[in-house]
């Protein structure tokens, strides 16, 4: 049997696409991250109207489960909606940024700043292929660690460590 030390460790997970009416949804524990009680939260390309973040709020309060919203960064600039990271704050959410906002020049600065404020907890590659989408964890990570230190690294690591132990 070969040896997995060092390898990352995989879990069976669904992006699911946020709808109105989503805390309702008896579907949702068997959409959870690797048998967590979190789920990972596509929210829909536009402003979000306060319904939303209410819905996001039940989620966790009617069904017990930790909305992870997968990458902000989508939602953050192009719809110019920068107070979302100060109400998300306010919610028992947590907030996933893929690595291309922290590599991106245009971009960089304010996703140090959101990771600074801990208004992102974990990091994505969004990896769909090696060209268009290719996995740029590590340079994202090295940015990271230069600009503000490992013990950010740590953070991120235990917020990971955090999900993979909500049961």
């Amino acid at each position: 049997m070969e040896s997995t030390e060092g390898l990352p460790r995989l879990s069976v997970g669904a992006e699911v696409y946020f709808f109105r009416g989503i805390s309702e949804s008896e579907f949702l524990p068997r959409l959870t991250i690797g048998g967590t009680n979190c789920i990972l939260i596509e929210m829909p390309p536009a402003p979000w109207p306060e319904s939303f973040y209410q819905e996001l709020e039940n989620i966790w309060r009617k069904r017990g489960i930790t909305p992870v919203i997968a990458h902000i960064d989508r939602y953050i600039g192009p719809f110019r909606t920068h107070g979302m990271p100060q109400r998300l704050q306010r919610l028992p959410v947590l907030v996933q940024a893929n690595a291309s906002f922290f590599l991106e020049k245009r971009t960089r600065r304010m996703a140090l700043k959101m990771l600074h404020a801990d208004q992102i907890q974990l990091l994505g590659s969004d990896c769909h292929n090696l060209t268009d989408r290719s996995p740029n964890l590590g340079a994202a990570v090295a940015l990271m660690e230069k600009r503000l230190g490992q013990q950010t690294i740590e953070q991120i690591q235990s917020w990971q460590n955090t999900i993979f132990s909500i049961k």
